[in-house]
């Protein structure tokens, strides 16, 4: 939760319309300034299974989730956000599918757009669910191998969909970890290609979760403002964890047995350098100096130092730019 008064009612009366009702209902509030906090309250006094916290700080997004995670004493963990609700019987159909061994577990899921979501938004999120029935197909569950090959040959796309959609073992994060916080766009993504290259995915063909579009969502916002670091540096990260983290071990395997091989170690060369480029040259460009790309550039190298170029790298490439601006103006 976070600012959630407009849908928070819906959201929760979603989850308490459970026909499975063995359940608590834990809201985390990341410090909202709305009437968000007093919705909670009155859910409290009415239902025993509706548990508050209010965070000392403002965490962001994805700290938060992982503020869920450490909070909720479930063996199952279902994430709803605050604008997005769940079917009736969402709860029922995704425990009867469990499995002998922990899954992720996920379902189709239904697309709320407000009147005000533009074209080019509703397009996106249309194309990505066509993209994923094509992708998984009639698939009722979907191996690790498969995820693996997904992972490389479909990298950074949402191949089981948003939080809202899945439902997670609280061994997980005990066995892979949490979510990664340095990622802005991908950090549901790479959570589940992380957990799923491991266990394989169950997925239920039900439309069971809602999720809703509209432009005050965090997506969207990253969407509008923070293209560079959302679709490049993102990217950088998903890329670094691939080649560096222990857990991504089958995914290193499996794009050397790909015919033809994928080239980790390649593509993060090529991108890490035009990631570079990209900054180096918007940050020259006045038209561009609402925000500094660099800046972001140099956030996520303090954290990925491989992603960044060392003080005698950069100069050189800064040096090998300003040559090649040169030499292309004298040859005009």
């Amino acid at each position: 939760m976070f600012n959630g008064e407009p849908y928070l009612r819906e959201c929760i009366e979603s989850i308490l319309a459970q026909t499975f009702q063995d359940f608590e209902l834990l809201l985390v509030d990341d410090c909202s300034s709305d009437a968000s906090e007093s919705i909670a309250h009155e859910y409290c006094a009415k239902d025993p299974r509706v548990r508050y916290t209010r965070n000392d700080r403002n965490l962001g997004l994805v700290k938060n989730w992982n503020r869920c995670a450490q909070l909720a004493r479930g063996e199952w963990i279902k994430f709803v956000f605050q604008d997005d609700i769940i079917a009736p019987s969402c709860l029922d159909r995704m425990l009867s599918a469990v499995a002998r061994e922990p899954t992720l577990i996920a379902c189709r899921r239904n697309l709320i757009f407000e009147d005000e979501t533009s074209q080019h938004t509703r397009k996106f999120y249309l194309d990505h669910q066509a993209k994923l029935d094509e992708l998984i197909g009639d698939l009722a569950f979907i191996p690790p191998q498969k995820i693996q090959i997904l992972g490389l040959k479909h990298m950074g796309f949402n191949f089981l969909g948003e939080p809202t959609a899945l439902m997670l073992h609280h061994s997980f994060v005990e066995r892979f970890g949490f979510f990664n916080p340095a990622l802005i766009m991908l950090c549901d993504t790479e959570y589940w290609t992380r957990v799923g290259i491991h266990t394989g995915a169950i997925y239920i063909r039900e439309t069971l979760a809602s999720f809703r579009v509209h432009a005050r969502a965090v997506s969207a916002n990253n969407f509008a403002r923070r293209e560079y670091r959302t679709m490049i540096l993102d990217r950088l990260v998903l890329l670094h964890e691939y080649l560096k983290n222990p857990v991504y071990k089958p995914i290193r395997k499996m794009a050397l047995k790909l015919s033809p091989r994928v080239d980790l170690k390649g593509m993060f060369a090529r991108e890490r350098r035009a990631a570079f480029v990209t900054a180096y040259w918007a940050d020259k460009d006045e038209g561009l100096a609402r925000s500094s790309l660099m800046d972001e550039h140099n956030e996520v190298s303090r954290q990925y130092p491989k992603i960044g170029f060392g003080s005698v790298a950069r100069f050189a490439w800064r040096l090998k730019l300003r040559i090649s601006k040169v030499v292309k103006a004298l040859a005009t």
